[in-house]
């Protein structure tokens, strides 16, 4: 039996009854643990909805970056559709064609690098916005083109023109989106590519039907007229992109401190898990990936397709002309000559759209199919073991075509 503790007279009298210590400590830590959850819930409902914040951003920069690759698409593409009439008013051999369209990369390709540091000092907003305008007013010199070396020059400082179009665009992107976010946006923006491909060689078959008015020629107004819309986007991009989340006028300022804590706290992770890894006497990430065999062999891969798909978008509509009209290099300077050899051209370009629009369409058949089949290597070997078929093939297409005829 338990004593209970005895109680005074005076303390009876007054209702005073004795308090346990523990249950005082217990009493305490409950009204303690009920703050600080109240105080955690409180913070939780001010914290923005996340999908919420996201779904902005998509909706402020995705049209903006599909309107910028788009643009990237036609561009490289018109080339191919004013080389139906081009080639054969300045004289361009095939060979001098193809070299011009080359010397475009050497641009692009060798100042990547230095673009895109350059961008992460001065912004995307100024830095797409002076891209964009020089390579429209390039874009559309191309229409006063009078010999080959003028050609390649302007391909030349084209490609300087639009090395950063696309490390700017993910480098933008890589501050307002998380790893798991940035997959969506790369393809929303690769997207462009194949509607390029639908749309391209129906825009270029009417811009090349303008031949012959204000004294032009169909490969001038086409110069002319696609160089304007990368100037357009240029102003808009310099107006509208936020340099970063904390000057996203399109947020909320709840919205923008939230957005800029995440992003800065992923940064933190990254640079912490790359500082453990050098503690841990890990190699320097670059150089371990440098000595993966899998990463050579991928990057042969993906050179040989791009090879592959750069040549179709430039020879395309010429192999299409030579396979379907006979070529005929009298010039008699008959108008109605002329008006045919620009009926052949822009049916050429329109004809052009059908591999692209068959490969839009493909791509994202076998997308979905991957998805849904949880497989990746199939799905990307064998499309392109039949697009390797078909270039084999493709030779045949001339002789077959013509003992048809």
């Amino acid at each position: 039996m338990l004593l209970q503790p005895r109680q005074s007279p005076t303390a009876a009298a007054i209702g005073y009854s004795p308090v346990d210590p523990g249950a005082a400590m217990a009493d305490i830590d409950t009204q303690h643990f009920l703050t600080t959850a109240d105080a955690f819930s409180a913070e939780l409902e001010s914290l923005p909805d996340e999908k919420k914040v996201i779904a902005k951003v998509n909706r402020h920069l995705m049209p903006l970056f599909f309107s910028l690759s788009l643009l990237c698409s036609l561009d490289r593409a018109n080339l191919s559709f004013a080389a139906l009439q081009l080639n054969k008013d300045l004289g361009f051999s095939k060979e001098v064609y193809g070299f011009g369209s080359g010397v475009f990369f050497l641009g692009y390709a060798c100042f990547q690098i230095p673009a895109t540091l350059f961008c992460a000092r001065i912004g995307a907003p100024l830095f797409l916005g002076v891209s964009l305008a020089c390579w429209g007013v390039v874009a559309s010199c191309f229409a006063t083109l009078q010999s080959s070396t003028q050609f390649f020059i302007l391909r030349f400082i084209l490609g300087l023109c639009e090395t950063g179009a696309y490390p700017g665009m993910w480098y933008h992107m890589h501050l307002f989106f998380n790893d798991q976010e940035l997959g969506v946006g790369y393809a929303t923006v690769s997207t462009a590519t194949a509607v390029n491909g639908v749309i391209g060689g129906p825009i270029a078959a009417a811009l090349l039907s303008l031949d012959g008015f204000a004294g032009l020629r169909g490969w001038q107004w086409l110069f002319l007229l696609e160089g304007v819309p990368a100037v357009v986007l240029g102003g808009v991009l310099w107006k509208r992109l936020a340099r970063s989340p904390t000057s996203a006028g399109f947020l909320s300022q709840q919205e923008r401190a939230w957005l800029q804590r995440r992003q800065a706290q992923a940064q933190q992770d990254r640079e912490a898990d790359e500082e453990r890894g050098a503690k841990a006497g890990e190699p320097e990430r670059w150089w371990h990936f440098a000595r993966q065999w899998r990463i050579w062999y991928l990057a042969l891969i993906w050179t040989l397709v791009t090879t592959a798909m750069d040549g179709l978008v430039f020879w395309v509509p010429t192999i299409i002309s030579s396979v379907i009209y006979l070529d005929d290099d009298e010039d008699d300077g008959d108008e109605s000559a002329r008006h045919e050899e620009t009926e052949h051209a822009a049916k050429s370009a329109l004809l052009s759209a059908i591999p692209f629009g068959c490969a839009a369409i493909t791509m994202v058949m076998v997308a979905r199919h991957s998805k849904a089949a949880r497989e990746r290597h199939l799905h990307g070997a064998i499309p392109l073991v039949i697009a390797g078929l078909g270039f084999t093939l493709l030779p045949l297409a001339g002789p077959l075509h013509l003992g048809l005829r």
